[in-house]
């Protein structure tokens, strides 16, 4: 199996393009407030209700003086009429006072249908608001949802990135390429390209001596180890123990 450049490049750009989305929902709810200018519309909302709350007020101080006024023009159009039966008063004067009276009259009217008004506005504006609350608590409720479905869908994604392209070992320790691999080989299913040498038990092989120098050496015997293909002045070299030494001889091309 081998791995192109363009199945890498596709897999990179999936894993990018859900990251983005991930990052372009966390910015659209942290956002929302400031792109859909939610404070000043709450605050011009506020504002309105205020106001309205001191017309209101006003209002229903002008509609209770309005009313007061009418009751005394009533008591007064009722003894003007008393005034007029007895001849104290011509009908020019009582009729006066009834046209005052039906003057005061519209005014009280007018009054209460200006209260009525204002309570009905501040109503309004108060449902606004409590509409356009709800709107930004469900809105922003889509939003998180959003970034929870972009979050599983990235986390799907790597898991299947992981899957495909990631080789994991059930235990921590060093990689070791074996020797009869070079870079960008085909290998065949089952074949071992690398081994995993836990941390815990340390490295461990095999090496041969010649046996003249077998003599000198003993089990658990701590050893210098220089590899050939780092120099032991510029790498230094590994502080190794000998585990057991193997009763077997091998002999090499040399017959050594």
């Amino acid at each position: 199996m081998l791995l192109t450049d363009t199945a890498i490049i596709s897999k990179v750009g999936s894993l990018n393009a859900n990251i983005s989305n991930v990052v372009s929902c966390i910015y659209k709810f942290q956002n929302y407030d400031i792109l859909n200018m939610v404070n000043d519309k709450i605050e011009i909302l506020t504002t309105n209700d205020s106001i309205l709350s001191m017309q209101l007020l006003s209002q229903n101080n002008i509609c209770n003086i309005e009313k007061l006024m009418y009751d005394n023009m009533l008591t007064t159009l009722s003894d003007d009429s008393l005034l007029y039966k007895k001849n104290s008063i011509t009908y020019a004067q009582l009729e006066q006072t009834i046209k005052n009276t039906f003057q005061q009259q519209q005014k009280m009217c007018e009054a209460e249908k200006n209260l009525i008004s204002i309570k009905h506005e501040k109503k309004r504006n108060l449902l606004e608001l409590q509409n356009f609350v709800k709107e930004i608590e469900v809105k922003k409720t889509q939003l998180k949802q959003e970034i929870e479905v972009s979050i599983a869908t990235l986390m799907s994604t790597i898991n299947i990135w992981k899957g495909q392209s990631v080789i994991s070992s059930p235990i921590d320790g060093y990689v070791e390429i074996l020797p009869n691999i070079s870079d960008g080989q085909i290998v065949i299913a089952n074949m071992p390209i690398l081994r995993v040498l836990p941390y815990e038990n340390g490295i461990k092989g095999e090496m041969t001596f010649q046996i003249k120098d077998v003599g000198t050496l003993t089990g658990n015997e701590q050893v210098e180890i220089v590899l050939d293909s780092y120099p032991q002045k510029q790498y230094g070299y590994i502080i190794g123990t000998i585990d057991k030494l193997s009763a077997s001889i091998y002999n090499n091309s040399d017959n050594e």
